[in-house]
């Protein structure tokens, strides 16, 4: 059944109780429905499709035929949420007596754990960053790379929460993975870039040294200075296509201040 066109009443009854969910999570639903209608007509006395078909033999029956054709284990148990839901719903509605998927066992799904970028990964990620950083994008992917912040905790990260000078350097992340709050001491590389980021009176000197100052928290972040304890990285998206746009502007700008 390729289309919405043809679907049976029922399933447009279906769509309209799902009222606001996510329409990803509403369209594979009904592709769920559709390809397992198109699975029960090739099934004896599977059409035409009626709710009285859908019986606990149907549904582990399809179960099985997406097992025996090679559907990874992920996609069965979409499929199996999927089923669970309508026959949930045609319950409430008193299309079914019992939900014949109830009981089912879901496939099992193996939870793969992240993969370790290989050198050239990291020789293509780090020349990126190199040729379209600024100050801002350079702190937040060393907060990532080296310091293994995840990107929400980039995003919620506080002045407050930074103990930092020229040498050595620390950050307290507040309700982090599990509700926890943990202390990290940071690699140099990562300290170094958000030091940079948050000393706007950074300079160099006559030899080319840098000079840098302590920064003061809220007159560091541009915008900021009359939040208390704000956001070190607001308003702007944290991506790579952002750097390169601000990059762009500030060589634009700087030719026309030119001319």
């Amino acid at each position: 059944m390729a289309s919405g066109s043809t679907d049976p009443a029922v399933f447009q009854e279906f769509r309209d109780a799902l009222g606001t969910r996510d329409p990803k999570t509403i369209a594979t639903y009904l592709t769920t429905m559709r390809d397992f209608v198109a699975w029960l007509a090739a099934q004896p006395g599977g059409v035409p499709f009626h709710l009285e078909l859908v019986t606990e033999t149907a549904v582990r029956g399809y179960m099985d035929s997406l097992q025996s054709v090679g559907r990874a284990p992920r996609t069965r148990s979409k499929a199996l949420s999927a089923l669970r839901r309508f026959c949930r719903w045609a319950v409430d509605e008193g299309h079914l007596r019992r939900n014949p998927a109830r009981l089912m066992e879901r496939p099992t799904v193996v939870a793969l754990a992240p993969t370790e970028l290989s050198e050239k990964q990291r020789f293509v990620l780090k020349q990126l960053v190199e040729q379209h950083t600024t100050r801002r994008f350079e702190a937040i992917f060393a907060l990532g790379y080296w310091a293994g912040l995840r990107i929400s905790e980039i995003a919620a990260l506080r002045v407050d929460q930074c103990h930092i000078n020229q040498r050595a350097g620390s950050i307290t992340l507040i309700d982090a993975k599990g509700g926890k709050t943990r202390t990290l001491d940071l690699h140099n590389m990562s300290r170094r870039a958000l030091y940079d980021y948050l000393s706007p009176s950074a300079h160099k000197t006559e030899n080319g040294m840098r000079k840098v100052s302590t920064f003061s928290r809220a007159s560091a972040l541009p915008g900021c200075a009359n939040r208390d304890d704000p956001i070190i990285f607001p308003s702007e998206a944290l991506s790579i296509s952002g750097c390169k746009r601000s990059s762009r502007e500030r060589r634009k700008n700087g030719n026309a201040s030119q001319t």
